[in-house]
Order: structure tokens, then C-alpha cells, then sequence
């Protein structure tokens, strides 16, 4: 694969900046890179959704007390032409306002296209493993 590393820095600089963004539960910083039919499989039902929805990730922000802890790890990126792959390893964490404690760590793919020299994310992917015992239990347990 031909990876360009100016597009793989403005990429994780994306990356980056979305995460400072579910940090600070800025709503629209955190939409802004996605296009308006990016496929979406999230953690939360549905299956899929299309398009940013901002009152469904403002809702979500709101379960919080104080900032979300986001933190982007193992970042990994492919650049082939106008497009690119993007896959890491997250935890999200905090307080909800519940008063309980969070900290689960998930998988993240990002698929990604050059857009009038802008990178977009088209695709995104979210998930965390379950217990294959017949329990289907999510594993949020798991730490890299």
C-alpha cells in the first residue's frame, strides 16, 4: 500500500481532534468530520444508522458527569489515493450521572475518503467482543 505520510498525519490529527472533541462533549467538533451518509455501527442499537444524528450524541454526551474520558490508542492507518483505513483501540470512560464509574475499552475502524483535499469519514465502526460461552455477554471487562 502507497502510504502518503502527510495523509496519514492529517488523518490522525481527525483522529485527535474528535477525541478532544467526545472529551470536551462538543457536539458538533465531534460530528464535523463525517460525511452526511456515513454508515455508522455503533455500540448503541440499531445495527446501523446513516448519517451524524447530533441529538442522539448530545443525548449520549449528557449521560456524563463532567468530561467523557476518551483516549485513542494502537492508531493504525493505510492510505491508498483517496481513500483510507483507520483502526484503533479506545476506552471510553468517566462518571455518568448515575454516579457510576466507567472505563471499557473498544475497537474502531474508520473508513475515510479525500473530499475536495479535505479527509472525511465515510464508515465507522465500533464494537466490543462477546463472550462466545453462550452467555453473550459484551466483554467490556477486557483491557489491551
Amino acid at each position: 500500500m502507497n502510504t502518503n505520510s502527510n495523509d496519514v498525519e492529517e488523518i490522525r490529527a481527525l483522529v485527535e481532534a474528535t477525541s478532544a472533541a467526545i472529551r470536551e462533549k462538543d457536539v458538533e467538533r465531534a460530528l464535523e468530520p463525517y460525511t452526511p451518509d456515513t454508515l455508522f455501527y455503533d455500540l448503541a442499537p440499531p445495527l446501523r444508522t446513516e448519517g451524524p444524528d447530533p441529538e442522539a450524541t448530545k443525548a449520549w454526551f449528557d449521560t456524563w458527569n463532567g468530561p467523557i474520558e476518551h483516549e485513542v490508542t494502537e492508531l493504525d492507518i493505510a492510505v491508498e489515493g483517496n481513500l483510507a483505513l483507520a483502526h484503533s483501540i479506545n476506552r471510553i470512560g468517566g462518571t455518568k450521572t448515575t454516579g457510576e464509574k466507567v472505563s471499557t475499552w473498544v475497537r474502531m475502524t474508520l473508513g475515510l475518503r479525500k473530499e475536495k483535499g479535505t479527509w472525511r469519514v465515510m464508515h465507522e465502526h465500533v464494537s466490543v467482543p462477546f463472550h462466545m460461552d453462550g452467555s453473550y455477554r459484551a466483554a467490556v471487562d477486557l483491557e489491551p
